[in-house]
């Protein structure tokens, strides 16, 4: 049976996966995991066919990012293996995107929504709630809206929060403000800035972040936080959508990078932020890899 599950929301992807992958490891399943950058369809094929004949073992395939490198004939060689469980896990930027698998595929298909409003108040409560902390709605609300709703954000400051409290059971304002670091926000957006118009002093910028002492995973998630920034700047300069809110940041008017480039380093982001959940990557290797992406 293949099944494709997408998300344009990598922390949900990844969770669905994992999720998926503990159901089957206590069904007594051995997993067998593929990456895009390693994928094979000859391979896989073999694999396949090799545990069929001589494995006693059940045998589960997930792919990751893998789905759109297969051609209509593989894919039906691979819907011809009816005792096999293959699953896609795929990361749209765009839910558009998803029209090309419904158009030319007849195959189980889900796509993961995004958390809204209560649920993702529930689900940062409960992040908390795992380290018997509590927090009020009024100061978790202050804090998602200061991620701008980003997950994989949102968890990283929780955990910087918890860090932070020592013995104390409930985050207060002050809490959160002396932790959501704006400093570093600024350096961040004006390091991407660099990073397009002189590459050599983008690189120092980012060394200077590492030798102060942020973190690898926050500068990722700072990079990515940015990086919708502009994004959403560019479309509305081009005309695009509309312009919903002021840009915090006056450089953000001479940003050097287009909307297309924009796009596929932020395409690019997501597949590296994935690896590092999957514990394919490190955090500084996945910095050095964005880094060398840039044109």
């Amino acid at each position: 049976m293949i099944k494709v599950f997408c998300s344009k929301n990598s922390y949900l992807l990844l969770q669905k996966r994992k999720k998926i992958e503990k159901n089957f490891s206590e069904q007594g399943f051995e997993i067998f995991l593929i990456q895009n950058d390693n994928f094979d369809f000859e391979k896989l094929f073999l694999e396949i066919e090799n545990f069929q004949l001589f494995s006693s073992k059940k045998k589960v395939f997930l792919l990751s990012d893998c789905f759109d490198k297969l051609k209509q004939k593989e894919l039906e060689k691979l819907k011809s293996k009816k005792d096999v469980d293959i699953i896609f896990f795929e990361f749209l930027s765009d839910k558009r995107n998803l029209n090309k698998f419904k158009k030319d595929f007849d195959i189980y298909l889900e796509f993961i929504e995004d958390l809204k409003d209560e649920a993702l108040l529930r689900w940062a409560k409960e992040k908390f709630g795992f380290f018997n902390v509590k927090i009020k709605d009024d100061v978790l609300d202050f804090l998602i809206e200061g991620c701008d709703k980003d997950m994989w954000l949102i968890e990283n400051y929780i955990k910087k929060i918890i860090a932070f409290l020592g013995d104390k059971k409930e985050v207060s304002f002050e809490d959160v403000l002396k932790n959501i670091n704006q400093k570093t926000e600024v350096n961040i957006f004006s390091t991407i800035n660099y990073i397009f118009g002189d590459k050599k002093k983008g690189l120092r910028f980012l060394l200077n972040h590492i030798k102060k002492g942020d973190n690898p995973l926050f500068l990722l998630s700072m990079i990515e936080y940015q990086l919708r920034t502009i994004l959403e700047f560019l479309q509305a300069k081009e005309g695009r959508v509309f312009l919903k809110k002021n840009f915090k940041y006056a450089e953000i008017k001479n940003i050097k990078i287009d909307f297309q480039t924009a796009s596929k380093l932020y395409n690019d982001l997501m597949i590296l932020d994935f690896k590092i959940k999957q514990g394919l990557l490190d955090p500084q290797q996945a910095l050095e890899k964005l880094f060398y992406k840039i044109p």
